[in-house]
C-alpha cells in the first residue's frame, strides 16, 4: 500500500512540474508570441490545458472531447498535502497565462513521451 501512494505522490510531482512548464511556456509567449497557428488551434490547445488541470484537481469526469478520461491525482493518497495544492495552482497558472499569451513550442517532455524516449534521450538530444 505505501509504494503505491509513493507512486501517487511521484504523480503530483510530475504535475507540478509539467504545470511550471506550461506557465513558463506562457510566460515566454507573452514576451516573443505563441507558437505558429497557436490562434488557428487556440480551441484545442486550450481544452488540452483545461483537461490537464481537472486532472491535477482529481476530478473524474468533465473532461472535453475525451473518450477515456485520463487518470486524475487522488489527492487523498499523496502523502503530502501541500504537493497536492502546488499541482492544482502550476495548471491554475499554466491555463490562466495560457489563456491570455498562448503558449510557445511544445515542450520537449511532451516530444519524448510521444516518441517514447527516455528522458536522457531528450536531454541529450538538447545539448547537441
Amino acid at each position: 500500500m505505501i509504494h503505491a501512494r509513493r507512486a501517487r505522490s511521484r504523480g503530483a510531482i510530475t504535475a507540478v512540474l509539467t504545470g511550471i512548464s506550461y506557465a513558463t511556456s506562457a510566460e515566454m509567449a507573452g514576451e516573443l508570441g505563441a507558437f505558429p497557428r497557436f490562434a488557428a488551434n487556440r480551441d484545442a490547445m486550450l481544452r488540452v490545458m483545461r483537461n490537464h488541470r481537472r486532472a491535477a484537481y482529481g476530478e473524474a469526469s468533465d473532461y472535453e472531447s475525451l473518450a477515456t478520461p485520463p487518470v486524475a491525482l487522488d489527492h487523498d493518497a499523496i502523502l503530502d498535502g501541500d504537493l497536492a495544492e502546488a499541482a492544482k495552482a502550476a495548471w491554475d497558472q499554466a491555463l490562466a497565462l495560457g489563456e491570455r499569451h498562448g503558449y510557445r513550442k511544445r515542450t520537449g517532455q511532451r516530444d519524448r513521451a510521444h516518441r517514447h524516449d527516455r528522458p536522457v534521450d531528450g536531454l541529450r538530444h538538447h545539448w547537441r
